[in-house]
């Protein structure tokens, strides 16, 4: 795997110091669908499922829901979580982001 020069440790540090208001958050999947060929750095994960989930304040936000491959529907619970967002090699820095699970 290649090293993604665009993305720097300034670059993740920016995009992720407003996700920790997301943590715990909880809401409803309102569209979902399979990914079966994912882009550079989640490659391994495919096939994974991708959703806009509704939160209680109604603000609708995008991730990926993790079910343990189990299909999942309109209407399923679900709270963010913290996981590992991207494969990365040793000379790359372990990506951590919001991903949502089904309760």
């Amino acid at each position: 795997m290649m090293m993604n020069k665009n993305i720097s440790p300034i670059k993740i540090w920016r995009e992720a110091k407003n996700q920790h208001k997301y943590l715990g958050k909880t809401g409803n999947i309102v569209s979902f669908t399979q990914i079966n060929a994912g882009p550079a750095g989640f490659e391994k994960q495919a096939p994974y499922w991708a959703g806009i989930m509704e939160l209680q304040n109604g603000e609708r936000i995008v991730g990926q829901i993790i079910n343990s491959g189990k299909k999942p529907a309109v209407k399923s619970k679900v709270i963010a979580i913290l996981r590992r967002t991207r494969e990365s090699n040793k000379k790359e820095i372990v990506q951590y982001g919001i991903k949502w699970r089904i309760l």
